[in-house]
This record gives C-alpha cells, sequence and structure tokens, in this order.
C-alpha cells in the first residue's frame, strides 16, 4: 500500500513540477537573458546576488536586461571568518544537480561569507570594490562568464559619458 501511495505522489508531484515549469515559461518568456539564483537554505539571499550581479555588470557599462544563461548557487557553504575554509552548513550540489536536471549551466557556486551579510544588510556594495576580495573575484568570474556566454550583441554595452 505504502508503495502504491507513494508512486501515486510522486506522480502527482511530477505533474505539479511540469505545469509550474510551463507557468515559468510563459511568465519570462518575454525576458531575453535569465540568471537563476539558488540557496542552499531557500528564501535567504537571492536578492542580493542579483543586486550584486547587476551593479557588477553596470560598472562594465553593460546594460542589465534578461533568457536563461545560467544557474548561480548561493550561500553553498559559510567561510569560516578564521581559517577560510568553507563549512557545509546546508545540503550539498544542490546547484549542480539542480542545473544538470534542468539542462542549464552552472555558473557560479558562492559561499556564504559574515562580512558580504552585513555589508549587504546595510546596503553597501564598496566589496564590489576590492579586488582581492574572494568574494569580489568570484563576482568577477561570474560576470566574465555571463558575458562570454553571450553572443555578440546581445548585451548592449552603455557607452560612458563623456
Amino acid at each position: 500500500m505504502a508503495f502504491g501511495k507513494n508512486s501515486a505522489d510522486q506522480a502527482k508531484r511530477k505533474v505539479q513540477h511540469e505545469e509550474q515549469k510551463k507557468q515559468i515559461r510563459e511568465r519570462l518568456r518575454h525576458i531575453k537573458h535569465k540568471i537563476l539564483v539558488m540557496s542552499g537554505k531557500g528564501g535567504v539571499g537571492k536578492s542580493s546576488i542579483a543586486a550584486y550581479l547587476a551593479v557588477s555588470l553596470a560598472k562594465r557599462n553593460y546594460d542589465v536586461s534578461m533568457e536563461i544563461l545560467g544557474l548561480v548557487e548561493n550561500m553553498s557553504g559559510l567561510q569560516c571568518p578564521y581559517c577560510g575554509k568553507i563549512i557545509d552548513v546546508f545540503k550539498q550540489h544542490g546547484g549542480r544537480l539542480t542545473a544538470e536536471n534542468e539542462n542549464l549551466s552552472l555558473l557560479a557556486t558562492l559561499p556564504l561569507v559574515p562580512e558580504v551579510v552585513n555589508k549587504g544588510d546595510s546596503g553597501d556594495m564598496s566589496l564590489l570594490d576590492n579586488h582581492d576580495h574572494p568574494v569580489t573575484q568570484a563576482f568577477n568570474n561570474l560576470v566574465d562568464e555571463i558575458v562570454m556566454l553571450n553572443a555578440p550583441g546581445t548585451i548592449r554595452v552603455i557607452e560612458p559619458a563623456a
């Protein structure tokens, strides 16, 4: 009995998942470039990543518009403020598995860094100006990957004011 119920529940979830994917595709069809940002915890940090990414692209004179180019896993582990080692606080490899399941590129996995949290909470984006900081380097690598993924002409460069 439990097996049959479990199979029925799985089939129902699969149908719900397919309907959700259809709704998402419909809602986002008018957006040219899209990047998915996910968090191991679920509801925290994704808007911060989107804001940092938008600021980083804008600092390179790119017009930030949106097509799903890939997936960014945020909070993939906690960076110890003392030794720098990554501590797996949440489940591991969720970004990679989701990217594989959805046939997307995993663009980056970003650790949970207390300094980023503190600066983000206060709206301070100055971390992106510290090119020696590992998070800034990771963001710059992410931005480089996004720029490389775009065919020529698909990201509009904003000319700096004279």
